[in-house]
């Protein structure tokens, strides 16, 4: 029995997709529009069913749009670029010559509660307000096997009452409108409303329909909209995940100024302990799967080098190189764990100073605000500097990010924590 679950996985292959935030696309899907005005083009603005589509200038409104590909011509081409969620609703509407990486550079900006509260974990209530069950089927998708968002930590619920948030599809008719609101309202705060679909967003092509009750996106903030009709599950997810993963990237953005970290440099990874969580390694062990072999025999090579050395080890804690360390360069960098994520910043402790990274006195992270007599952080300098940003202690600590009562709060599980050199021995 076991034998023959075995070989199907083998010919099965892996079901779910591995990188979901660039997974490829059909080339036969309508995404992102590519809008470029040409002479002795005649467009009519009257095809669109919806009123998405502006000529003067020319413009198409996302959040309107079916993506039908009633107006596609030499003007109108569309994409299969996916990523199409936005936090602000006018920035949904796409004007000539914008590109899919300008829409989405300036498209998601998550309110400072959300990145605080919902940037390891989101649990979301679906209220179809009258949908046709396009959008509705989509999002079940999400959750199979093959797109898998739940091992994002994101999840749907069966009660507003355990949830952070509501998706909400379908254009909101009249019959729909106390529910959604009776919803929204049982959901405890902080809490964030997400629309999915044409419909949602502006009624769709039952904008002017005289059953809609739409008095619930006028009277509640709107976190995040996601176009589409109906929705794609890739569109969903990537939405969601780059909703809530902007934290980390508002945060090094403001560190730039003080980060010198070099190529080559290693520091963090040599001479340490290197403690990871289960989690943590079968993703570093994932990453290790993808390697050219003759990566993987160095970092294979690496490790049996360090188990020989701590056969011989008869002290209390064994320090040794990253296996995975290939030229001073990490081989899994993208899959690498949190201590590695976290190991070259300033960090804050109960009742103390934040602490600096011991590159630091080495002429790297933060040295160029470091007081050399009282070997902390100096704010003088920052302003001789001229920088807008005084250097920010993060509590991206191994021991933080891993604590039981953070995976209580977010309801998400590291598993357990060792040195990864005790996981690899396994």
């Amino acid at each position: 029995m076991l034998t023959d679950t075995i070989v199907l996985k083998y010919f099965q292959g892996k079901q779910y997709i591995p990188d979901i935030p660039n997974a490829p696309m059909r080339s036969q899907f309508r995404g992102f529009p590519l809008l470029k005005k040409c002479e002795g083009c005649t467009i009519d603005e009257s095809i669109c069913p919806t009123g998405a589509l502006k000529t003067n200038p020319l413009s198409i409104d996302l959040g309107k749009c079916t993506l039908c590909g009633d107006c596609a011509c030499e003007a109108i081409k569309f994409s299969n670029y996916y990523k199409l969620s936005s936090t602000d609703r006018d920035k949904l509407i796409i004007t000539e010559d914008m590109t899919p990486e300008e829409f989405e550079k300036a498209a998601i900006r998550a309110r400072k509660e959300i990145r605080k509260v919902f940037s390891k974990s989101l649990k979301l209530r679906q209220v179809s307000a009258a949908g046709c069950n396009g959008c509705e089927m989509e999002l079940n998708a999400c959750s199979n096997c093959n797109f898998d968002m739940g091992r994002f930590g994101i999840d749907f619920v069966a009660s507003p009452r355990h949830a952070d948030g509501i998706v909400v599809t379908g254009p909101i008719s009249d019959n729909m409108a106390y529910a959604l609101e009776d919803c929204y309202k049982h959901t405890p705060n902080p809490k964030i409303v997400i629309l999915a679909g044409a419909c949602s967003i502006s009624g769709g092509v039952f904008q002017e329909s005289k059953k809609l009750n739409r008095e619930f996106l006028e009277k509640y903030p709107i976190d995040l909209y996601i176009p589409g009709c109906p929705v794609h599950p890739l569109t969903f997810i990537n939405g969601d995940l780059d909703f809530i993963t902007k934290k980390l990237d508002s945060f090094f953005e403001k560190q730039k100024p003080y980060i010198f970290c070099k190529k080559g440099c290693a520091k963090c990874c040599k001479n340490a302990e290197f403690p990871f969580s289960l989690i943590e390694i079968q993703y570093a062990l994932y990453g290790y799967g993808q390697l050219p072999d003759d990566i993987k025999k160095i970092t294979e090579d690496n490790l049996t080098k360090i188990l020989e050395e701590k056969k011989k080890f008869k002290g209390e804690k064994f320090y040794y190189n990253c296996p995975f360390l290939v030229n001073d360069v990490c081989s899994i960098y993208k899959y690498r764990g949190i201590i590695c994520r976290s190991f070259g910043l300033i960090y804050s402790v109960k009742d103390k100073n934040p602490q600096v990274p011991f590159c630091c006195f080495e002429g790297q992270n933060y040295s160029n605000v470091l007081d050399e007599k009282t070997k902390q952080l100096s704010s003088k300098k920052v302003k001789e500097l001229g920088l807008e940003t005084e250097p920010i202690a993060f509590n991206a600590s191994y021991n933080a990010l891993t604590a039981t009562s953070f995976e209580e709060t977010f309801n998400f599980s590291f598993g357990d924590k060792k040195p990864m050199i005790e996981w690899l021995e396994e």
